[in-house]
């Protein structure tokens, strides 16, 4: 187990409670994230178009997503162009996956 000192500024205004740290694995959000890399996830917290972790099917995934009221719809991307883009409707979203929560930092450790 690592240990991360994480100034409190740095995920205000988040609960601490509520912040989990999570290490980054495959390549599907390069060039945001990289595999090495660690992320801070606000559990519970969903409001704009951002980074978040979502469960599908017992497994954690890392994706972008972004909310598209005119559709009644979300975009889940990839920021890495390798990996398609996905809409689904909202209407079906508890069939698909779970927003677990925002991310809110990563930390890309030295190289």
């Amino acid at each position: 187990t690592e240990t991360f000192g994480i100034e409190r500024r740095l995920i205000f205004p988040y609960s601490p409670e509520r912040c989990k740290i999570l290490p980054v694995r495959g390549d599907s959000m390069v060039p945001t994230l990289y595999e090495g890399d660690w992320i801070v996830v606000a559990e519970g917290i969903i409001d704009t178009n951002g980074i978040y972790l979502i469960n599908r099917g017992g497994l954690l995934f890392v994706k972008r997503i972004e909310f598209k009221l005119a559709s009644n719809s979300i975009l889940i991307k990839s920021d890495n162009p390798n990996y398609a883009p996905e809409e689904i409707s909202q209407d079906k979203i508890p069939e698909y996956f779970a927003i677990v929560g925002r991310v809110i930092l990563h930390i890309h450790p030295s190289r």
